[in-house]
């Protein structure tokens, strides 16, 4: 950034909220980028369409994008910088079991590791990075 191009402009796929709703990801982006002001000029934070984080980490490929929040992995390393930051201090690798009301009594009367992986399915994403777990 430098008075002559204004601003650095700074475009990013993290998760956009309502106006007054508090944004965690978005804080702590501007904070960094607010402590790198001196060194490195003024910023300009612009919102891209939601995507997906496939989609993100073709964007920051392209350069259409410079920021994007994910769990990390290999692959994802081999296409961008991680910049090693546990936003949500490891609460992202919470897993929570549902069940259907109408599955209660069945799901009620597992008592093994077997009987789980007969009745139940899981609900991640094949986009998600912890899918594997």
């Amino acid at each position: 950034a430098s008075p002559e191009t204004g601003p650095s402009l700074i475009r990013h796929s993290l998760v956009q909220l309502p106006e007054n709703a508090p944004n965690y990801e978005l804080a702590v982006l501007r904070l960094l980028l607010d402590k790198t002001m001196a060194s490195h000029g003024a910023y300009r934070l612009v919102h891209a369409p939601p995507m997906t984080q496939s989609r993100a980490f073709l964007e920051l490929s392209s350069g259409a994008l410079e920021v994007a929040s994910s769990i990390t992995t290999t692959e994802r390393e081999s296409q961008a910088l991680a910049l090693r930051i546990c936003l949500y201090r490891g609460l992202l690798g919470i897993r929570l079991p549902i069940g259907l009301t109408r599955r209660r009594t069945e799901l009620q009367a597992v008592t093994t590791l077997e009987q789980a992986r007969r009745i139940c399915r899981s609900g991640q994403l094949s986009t998600w990075a912890s899918r594997s777990l």
